[in-house]
């Protein structure tokens, strides 16, 4: 397959050499800003830790509920994605 190339300018100077498929209109390809890119990976890093949080709060309820206590590892990683959380939203 021969791949097309584009280059992009960037705002700092830099300059960024990106390929795309035949068949693929141009046109329609737009760059994706460093800071997208980031805001992009903090909200994937925020989604994951609530979903654990989300996924583990039945420990919680039965510890509440008869006692039962919950496991060391997963106390520890519940409390690691309040961190993540916290961190991503100062």
């Amino acid at each position: 397959m021969n791949n097309k190339t584009f280059t992009i300018t960037h705002e700092d100077g830099s300059i960024q050499i990106c390929e795309y498929a035949p068949g693929v209109d141009e046109t329609t390809i737009k760059p994706v800003s460093l800071a997208a890119i980031q805001a992009s990976q903090l909200k994937q890093i925020n989604d994951e830790a609530r979903r654990y949080l989300s996924e583990t709060d039945w420990y919680v309820i039965r510890q509440q509920e008869t006692g039962v206590e919950i496991p060391v590892d997963i106390l520890t990683e519940r409390q690691a994605a309040r961190n993540r959380i916290v961190d991503i939203e100062e």
